[in-house]
């Protein structure tokens, strides 16, 4: 990656990966990754996929995740549960290609964690490699602070996979110390299409509450665990209420120790300031389309989630950074 930049890399186009090995006509593709976990920017992650899938009339589609009925009211599609392994098997054994990914996978961890990825890399790595199924890794991001018997395990399983692509320069190099070749494309959620403001504000919700004489300003945070960083937090929130009489504040998240943090903040800076606190919760029943196209009403953002982040630069949205994990960092450095 050059000096510079994120925007050197390009946005992948896995299908024509995928017609150049197989004949595209009729495939049944299984797909696995962290959806229907209440993480906002992994459905954004798989829409994308499924667009660039469905674009290409690929429509015998399985999504394994957390949540199947979830999964099923967000995209339209064939789900099963993470943890039937019957299921899940039935599907693998009928299908042409398998798509691992993307998004952080391999990370940090505890104990549950640990025995997770032990068993997500075994169920769609090792078993469809016995059963010699056409693997395709997508958009991963492989990080140095993954627990070492996880990454070493992972790395043996890579010999049959047909394609690799990461989406950062960190994930590429850690395989390239482990002599495993990769490629380096944007994150997936580069593949969901916006919406246009125009139709964000058709939204009931935006239509009734958006006032663009005001200053609006996102706010999508994890609790940081930290006294002095959430110290800072409501800091930065504090001087932006006291900066102009007229300031919105527009809540995103999606899980629920995000929620908890947020109305920790709710309580803290309305103890402070009263009325002069103004905010918005964006509704949790939002897909990722319209929850992400949505950035484009804000005229700031105060981002510590790895997807606000990569929103808010996609959209040319100014936003101060909280990172609090390598991935968001290793985004951070390569946009610098």
């Amino acid at each position: 990656m050059s000096k510079n930049k994120y925007s050197d890399l390009k946005k992948i186009n896995f299908l024509k990966i995928i017609k150049n090995q197989k004949k595209i006509k009729n495939l049944k593709c299984l797909i696995f990754g962290n959806f229907g976990a209440g993480n906002m920017g992994d459905e954004a992650i798989l829409a994308g996929e499924l667009n660039q899938l469905r674009k290409n009339k690929i429509s015998n589609i399985f999504v394994v995740g957390k949540n199947t009925r979830l999964i099923k009211k967000i995209h339209k599609v064939n789900a099963i549960n993470l943890y039937k392994l019957d299921k899940i098997l039935r599907a693998l054994l009928s299908s042409d290609l398998i798509i691992f990914g993307g998004g952080g996978i391999i990370n940090k961890s505890d104990i549950k964690g640990f025995i997770y990825q032990i068993y997500i890399l075994t169920i769609f790595l090792f078993i469809p490699s016995l059963f010699e199924k056409r693997i395709y890794l997508i958009g991963l991001g492989i990080y140095k602070n993954a627990n070492k018997l996880i990454i070493g395990y992972f790395v043996s399983l890579l010999k049959k996979v047909e394609f690799i692509s990461v989406r950062d320069r960190d994930s590429k190099v850690l395989l390239e110390e482990k002599g495993v070749s990769s490629s380096v494309f944007m994150d997936n959620s580069f593949l969901m299409d916006l919406l246009s403001k125009k139709a964000v504000l058709k939204n009931d919700f935006f239509s009734k509450k958006y006032d663009k004489n005001k200053k609006n300003i996102g706010v999508a945070l994890v609790d940081p665990k930290d006294k002095e960083l959430e110290k800072k937090i409501l800091s930065e929130i504090s001087k932006l209420v006291l900066s102009k009489k007229d300031t919105v504040f527009w809540f995103y998240y999606s899980y629920v120790n995000d929620k908890k943090f947020v109305d920790k903040i709710k309580i803290s800076i309305s103890k402070k300031f009263n009325d002069k606190f103004v905010y918005f919760d964006i509704p949790v029943d939002f897909g990722p389309k319209m929850f992400f196209s949505s950035f484009c009403l804000m005229d700031y953002f105060l981002a510590s989630r790895f997807h606000a982040m990569v929103f808010a630069y996609r959209q040319k949205i100014k936003f101060s950074p909280f990172p609090y994990d390598l991935k968001c960092s290793q985004f951070l450095n390569s946009i610098k």
